[in-house]
């Protein structure tokens, strides 16, 4: 089985995430290859991604916000 669990098997997501890529990267687990859904493009403030990567690194998940423009 890939993908994921399958129904009934117990496993439960207890919140969603949001992988935010910077940089070259490639999405994977020990099973393989993650799929994921493009949903948002950044287009300011780019240069602060480095410093989020670093907080979420040591800090942890962090609240953040999206609003349209």
């Amino acid at each position: 089985m890939s993908g994921g669990a399958a129904r009934g098997s117990g496993f439960r997501s207890a919140e969603t995430e949001i992988l935010l890529a910077y940089g070259g990267v490639h999405f994977a687990s020990k099973m393989g290859q993650l799929a994921g859904n493009h949903f948002i493009t950044l287009t300011s403030g780019l240069d602060r991604l480095p410093e989020l990567g670093k907080t979420v690194l040591w800090k942890g998940a962090q609240k953040v916000r999206f609003k349209g423009v």
